[in-house]
């Protein structure tokens, strides 16, 4: 186990950080929306169309944060790959890799056998 935190440091701090921004991204997008002028501005842009600077802060960091957690949810996957899947070995065993390639080739197989009895 202490190997596997060793082999997959990297990522590990990769994706603690990762959180960490996700986790002030959001807060700061609370506090955003919270306020009485953005909740002004909301109302105003759905009556005339009309975006304001503080509305275009609070997109930016709406996209700001779906990018972020985007790269958190890969690296989320990533990580529970590794942990399913340590090696290549145990993947290939686990989602019976060898009976597809066997099914990809039976049809080379059954052409080669036919032409044999021919």
């Amino acid at each position: 186990m202490i190997n596997w935190f060793k082999k997959y440091k990297i990522i590990l701090i990769s994706f603690a950080i990762t959180s960490i921004v996700v986790f002030i991204l959001t807060t700061i997008q609370i506090s955003i929306i919270t306020q009485p002028d953005v909740l002004m501005d909301l109302n105003t842009y759905m009556e005339t169309n009309e975006i304001s600077s503080s509305l275009k802060k609070y997109v930016f960091v709406v996209i700001l944060n779906i990018v972020v957690f985007a790269i958190w949810a890969i690296m989320f996957l990533i990580i529970m790959w590794r942990v399913f899947f340590p090696t290549n070995k145990a993947m290939k065993e686990a989602l019976q890799i060898d009976s597809f390639q066997f099914l990809y080739d039976m049809p080379r197989n059954l052409k080669k056998e036919l032409k044999r009895d021919e």
